[in-house]
């Protein structure tokens, strides 16, 4: 820069121009200064940046752990519920098959009324009922679902798409129990359980 100045008030004296030389008549001349930048110091910067992320990585990890256990808790909670309302349609079973015999014998006098009855139809009948209000199956792999999901809970390593299956599966099956049911108590048991579920 001391060159610059030197070379323009020379310039200046030897033919007579007028005005003054001042820093923004120097600072016109691009190479006049030059910044020299040297190559980053990635040691410098990871040591400087390295203590605060590992501190927050380290917060991160305890609020997962956190809300892991409260979801653990939540869940745990969710499927006793879900085995409760499971027993109480088990147990609710014995009376609905009860109620649709009564409903049954009910059809069969009115068909004796009407004449002769068909065996067949009778057995159609019976036969439709068996299989219509049967949820034993349903029942049973819900149970096991249910056993299935606590189990599959305590595996240290990630289990998030495991346990969305099993609530699929487990959703199926309360599905399957409400629609074979053809029962007021065990439908508003069913909505419970869906509610829980979800």
């Amino acid at each position: 820069m001391t060159q610059y100045l030197r070379t323009l008030e020379a310039l200046q004296t030897d033919f007579r121009l007028p005005g003054t030389i001042d820093l923004s008549t120097l600072l016109q001349f691009r190479d006049i200064l030059q910044v020299e930048e040297s190559p980053p110091d990635f040691e410098a910067v990871w040591a400087f940046l390295s203590p605060p992320l590992d501190e927050a990585l380290a917060a991160l990890a305890r609020m997962r752990e956190r809300e892991g256990s409260s979801l653990e808790t939540d869940i745990a909670q969710r499927l006793a519920i879900i085995g409760q309302h499971s027993q109480q349609i088990a147990e609710r079973v014995p009376l609905m098959a009860d109620a649709y015999r009564e409903r049954l014998q009910q059809r069969i006098t009115e068909l004796l009324e009407e004449g002769e009855v068909d065996p067949n139809r009778l057995a159609q009948e019976v036969v439709f009922f068996a299989e219509r209000s049967d949820i034993s199956e349903e029942l049973t792999r819900l149970h096991s679902h249910i056993q299935e999901f606590r189990h599959i809970m305590t595996q240290p390593e990630p289990v998030g798409r495991k346990l969305d299956f099993l609530a699929q599966e487990m959703h199926r099956e309360i599905n399957t129990i409400g629609a074979k049911a053809n029962d007021s108590t065990i439908a508003q048991v069913v909505v419970h359980m869906k509610s829980e579920l979800e």
